[in-house]
């Protein structure tokens, strides 16, 4: 165990964090993101066709670009969406869909919880090679969701996409326990706006206690809030992203997610100190993630998954 690890181990235990997790190795930094053109980092996804390429968000009032990156931080290219307003762009998604690949901006942070409806955005992902060599193209949204909440505004950073199911799941930053919602993907969008459906309540993350709140100062008020999140390619794995840490949740495979994250505790994936961590994602075979952060210039975190023992 290196000396970080020992000490991240001390720290949990102390906290009482739920318990490490043994899925993943300690972290490695993978690159540097110090371009000025991606200075607030808020969505990862990974790109398909080419190893190493990964697709990259900038946080609310910035161009509205999608940039192509590669592992080591630097950009390759960039998809420019000249009609995609970026309010305030918080998650990014990649996934397979009735034999294409598409792109999910997640239009949702509304930190003084104002906005009455938030948008998603599908985008067709463009050849990654082919943007890599012409270094910027030009897309236009597929279809756009416009929904709120069921009871009130609420501010959310993390979506995960779950083709099987036909679901697109929102989770919600400030609301403690952290709800999950739902809205169809197979719908086809209309001009109405649609309300999401709760489908559950993440138990688990460990929130400040008053001597953290008097020792740790304001920080410590948002360090357990969920800033993204990434499902595995084998739909078994949720990883829950904070300022402090990754939480690690797993669906029984004869149970949906709703049913298997109710009373369900995590694991503790431990994050080395970035300034603040917003961005997570599965690479393309989900034998590693990759975790990013706003506040350029900082590192891009892999974490590989531990080899699977052969009997």
């Amino acid at each position: 165990m290196t000396a970080w690890l020992l000490a991240t181990a001390l720290h949990v235990a102390a906290a009482a964090e739920p318990p490490l997790d043994t899925h993943y190795q300690a972290p490695e930094i993978s690159g540097l993101l110090s371009d000025a053109r991606l200075v607030e980092l808020s969505g990862l996804a990974a790109a398909s066709g080419r190893r190493e390429r990964w697709w990259a968000i900038n946080d609310g009032g910035n161009q509205q670009v999608v940039f192509l990156i590669d592992n080591k931080g630097s950009i390759k290219g960039e998809l420019r969406l000249p009609s995609v307003p970026n309010v305030d762009w918080e998650d990014l998604a990649r996934f397979t869909w009735n034999g294409r690949e598409w792109l999910l901006i997640a239009d949702i942070g509304d930190n003084g919880r104002l906005r009455e409806s938030v948008d998603l955005w599908l985008i067709r992902e463009p050849d990654p090679a082919l943007l890599e060599r012409k270094k910027s193209l030009e897309g236009r949204p597929h279809r756009h969701w416009r929904f709120r909440y069921p009871d009130a505004p609420h501010d959310a950073e993390s979506i995960a996409v779950d083709v099987e199911t036909q679901s697109i799941y929102i989770l919600q930053k400030r609301v403690v326990p952290a709800r999950l919602y739902r809205l169809p993907l197979k719908r086809a969008p209309d001009q109405r706006v649609q309300i999401a459906e709760e489908v559950a309540r993440l138990a688990g993350i460990p929130q400040p206690d008053a001597e953290a709140l008097q020792t740790q100062g304001p920080f410590a008020r948002f360090r357990s809030q969920p800033t993204a999140m990434a499902m595995s390619c084998d739909r078994r794995e949720l990883l829950v992203l904070t300022y402090h840490a990754i939480y690690r949740y797993e669906r029984d495979p004869l149970r949906s997610w709703a049913n298997s994250l109710v009373g369900q505790h995590p694991t503790l994936i431990p994050l080395l100190p970035i300034p603040q961590a917003e961005a997570i994602a599965y690479d393309r075979d989900c034998s590693s993630f990759m975790v990013g952060s706003e506040k350029a210039p900082v590192p891009l975190l892999r974490y590989r998954r531990v080899p699977t023992q052969k009997q």
